[in-house]
Order: C-alpha cells, then sequence, then structure tokens
C-alpha cells in the first residue's frame, strides 16, 4: 500500500511495529480497507462469499518480546470497519511454527528464502480448504516471508491466496 522508503510510513510502521500504537494501526486498516474494496469490488458483488482474511504470524518467542503482533493489530481495527462483513478475520490458522532471525537482519534474497522456509504450519486445513484467502504482513521487501506463507496455504488446500502488505 505505501513506500517504506518514505520517512513518514518507516516511522508509522515502527510506532506500530514497537510501540503497538493502536492510531497507527487504525489508519493502516483504513487504507487496507479502501485497497481491498476497491482492488475486490466487483468480485464482492459477483461472488459475496466471504474472503478469509489472516495475519502473518510472529513466533511466540518475539510475541512474548513484543506483547502484540502488528498485523493483528491492523486486522483488528480492519474489522470494526467491515460493518458488511465481507471479510472473515482468522488470527490462528496460519501458525509461525519456528522462531526465525528477524528478515531486516539479513542481507539478501537467498538468505531471506530460506530463513523463512518450513516456518509456518497451518493449525486448522479445513478453515481454509476451497476458500478464497488474503494475507497480510506489514512490511515486504523480498517478498520471502509472503511467498512461504502463499506456499502452505496453498499446499493446505487454500483456492487462492493473495498477499498485501502494508509498505514494501
Amino acid at each position: 500500500l505505501f513506500n517504506y522508503q518514505d520517512p513518514l510510513i518507516r516511522r508509522a510502521i515502527w510506532a506500530l511495529k514497537y510501540q503497538g500504537n493502536t492510531n497507527i494501526a487504525k489508519l493502516f486498516a483504513e487504507s487496507l480497507y479502501e485497497e481491498l474494496f476497491a482492488d475486490l469490488s466487483d468480485t464482492l458483488l459477483l461472488k459475496p462469499q466471504l474472503k478469509l482474511l489472516i495475519p502473518v504470524p510472529i513466533s511466540r518467542k518475539r510475541l512474548h518480546e513484543r506483547g502484540w503482533n502488528q498485523c493483528e493489530l491492523i486486522l483488528k481495527e480492519f474489522e470494526k470497519l467491515d460493518i458488511e462483513k465481507s471479510f472473515k478475520i482468522e488470527y490462528r490458522i496460519l501458525k509461525k511454527s519456528r522462531h526465525t532471525p528477524r528478515q531486516t537482519t539479513l542481507r539478501n534474497r537467498s538468505d531471506r528464502l530460506a530463513n523463512v522456509v518450513d516456518s509456518f504450519t497451518i493449525k486448522n486445513t479445513e478453515k481454509i480448504k476451497g476458500k478464497d484467502v488474503i494475507v497480510l504482513d506489514d512490511v515486504t521487501t523480498t517478498g520471502a516471508t509472503l511467498s512461504e506463507a502463499k506456499k502452505v496455504l496453498k499446499k493446505a488446500g487454500a483456492k487462492s491466496v493473495t498477499c498485501y502488505a502494508i509498505a514494501h
């Protein structure tokens, strides 16, 4: 949705990720809501089945250190905006099963791809089988995290997987 090179966006992501700033989460949720409706308006009208929206999970260790998952904060605000209930948000289907070093500590694409291989699992495949799934991440650079999440969701039976990031 936004360019991470923009200093304002970078500071906003940082405030969300490391300070749990829910005002920032609300602003990002509003932008995401508008973008999803613009991108999916035809689909939502023609095929009104719910779209499943899933945050990229963080490891249990990272959650314990930080106290929150920034993508979940955004989706909790998103839920408040979705009055028509066009989306079903599932917070615990995609699970980070293995703690990994932060992607930002790795220098190149191949290291980032290798870092996330087999780091996600699906908790309940029945909830995603045959569903159109949308995955949300806060920042994407190489796409390694979203690519791995997409691979795991498709393997578990998702009909389609679309990925969004707040910043790139």
